[in-house]
């Protein structure tokens, strides 16, 4: 369901509900049809509601996951659909003038800061910063991370490296040597969580993490709030 009208918009924001009935195929078409208020499809007390078909046919569905979709319409276009983590909150952009055999991709520099789910989970398919993390991405980040320095809160001061990692599904599991010890006793006390600054190829179309090219530091930082997180081009802008 999008919250604005796909003809006239190339953003919106959406969920996904379950559909109340075949009806909709066939109703509202040339005009709006009033649907009153305390029906199912409308549940308000005293508002009412209208319907209009606006456009029907075929979709050719490209991508169907969990976080991510692509959709083709016969007469609204190529969709993508980005999911809020762990949320029924979606951004919905239509894909203009792109080719599906060549896409453009564009090299950023990377402060991702996760959402607390562990402390030694450094990173986990999602969608992060308004990018689309694939697993396989997870993946490539796990073959870089091993030996890479940990700083505290991106300063850039090493106190410690990566020793190893382990995947637990696609989630990136990493085992620190964090060598100030007053640092290592508030790590094991729950006090920080994971970021990691890297080097990615994202499609900016797309919205979608496409690949790594380096892990420059696993950062320790108290507040996992995206407000920490940047993402800048290789001009430092922010995008």
């Amino acid at each position: 369901i999008l919250t604005k009208n796909p003809l006239k918009t190339h953003v919106s924001s959406a969920l996904i509900a379950e559909p109340v009935g075949d009806k909709y195929l066939t109703i509202g078409k040339g005009k709006p049809v009033e649907i009153a208020p305390g029906q199912p499809d409308n549940p308000t007390k005293n508002t009412p509601a209208y319907l209009e078909q606006v456009a029907s046919g075929e979709v050719t569905i490209f991508e169907d996951k969990e976080l991510f979709k692509k959709f083709k319409f016969e007469k609204l276009g190529t969709w993508i659909f980005v999911r809020e983590q762990k949320t029924n909150m979606w951004t919905a952009s239509k894909v203009e003038n792109l080719s599906e055999e060549k896409v453009e991709l564009s090299e950023v520099n990377a402060a991702h800061v996760l959402l607390s789910f562990g402390k030694d989970i450094a990173l986990s398919p999602g969608v992060w910063n308004g990018f689309y993390y694939p697993p396989e991405v997870i993946h490539k980040v796990a073959n870089l991370v091993d030996g890479c320095p940990i700083d505290v809160e991106h300063n850039g001061r090493k106190v410690g490296k990566v020793l190893s990692h382990k995947m637990s599904g696609d989630d990136l599991i990493i085992n620190p040597l964090i060598t100030e010890e007053k640092i290592k006793e508030d790590y094991d006390k729950g006090k920080y969580c994971w970021s990691m600054d890297f080097t990615l190829m994202v499609d900016k179309i797309r919205r979608i993490v496409k690949d790594v090219k380096k892990v420059f530091f696993a950062s320790l930082v108290e507040n996992p709030a995206c407000k920490v997180c940047t993402t800048a081009t290789k001009e430092c802008e922010h995008v």
